[in-house]
């Protein structure tokens, strides 16, 4: 079973690549989920079979020719208690982020003289959600001025009050989750003000 499931992803599978440190470059069988496409849900998602030796994780950004997909589950593919591929769900990546922060400058007294922005993130790719007032109902977890939810790999160095940018516009970060998505970060931003 496990050599049927491999030749079917190598020969029937798309070029995929997964965005990581060494990338992985393969094939994976992607499809949507069965439901209707009206539901913006079910119409960003998708269910991707990756071979075993991608050791797909949570957070990881796979790659294809035309869209991106951030991973927000990653499981083996068990058959006769043989495992036999990776089953994953990912949601598709309809932005990139870039995130700054204003780094102070000063002369050589040690006085303030500007402040010069720092790249945290550069050009990530992310699913970002515009919020409106039906998903304040049902999102209890919402901040009052939480204007765009986005959802992307797990980095360093974030905090809150650090100018995002998404679909060209600026945003400030009010909310860093690690714990909605382990291995996701999940951002709550609001309008920019500076």
């Amino acid at each position: 079973m496990k050599e049927q499931k491999y030749n079917h992803i190598a020969n029937d599978g798309e070029a995929v690549t997964i965005l990581r440190t060494t990338p992985y470059v393969g094939k994976a069988i992607i499809s949507r989920f069965k439901g209707s496409y009206s539901d913006y849900a079910v119409q960003n998602r998708r269910q991707i079979n990756l071979l075993l030796e991608s050791n797909l994780a949570v957070g990881e950004v796979i790659q294809t020719a035309s869209q991106s997909f951030l991973t927000l589950v990653s499981k083996p593919e068990v058959v006769q208690g043989e495992e036999i591929s990776i089953i994953a769900h990912g949601i598709l990546c309809n932005s990139t982020l870039t995130v700054t922060r204003d780094q102070p400058q000063y002369d050589e007294d040690g006085n303030l003289i500007g402040q010069t922005p720092v790249a945290v993130i550069d050009a990530m790719p992310c699913h970002a959600i515009q919020i409106n007032g039906k998903m304040r109902e049902t999102d209890a977890g919402l901040l009052p001025t939480t204007v765009m939810k986005t959802y992307l790999t797990s980095a360093d160095g974030l905090i809150n009050g650090d100018k995002a940018q998404v679909f060209g516009n600026d945003y400030r970060v009010d909310d860093i989750n690690f714990a909605e998505y382990p291995g996701v970060m999940v951002l709550q931003l609001s309008v920019w003000v500076g």
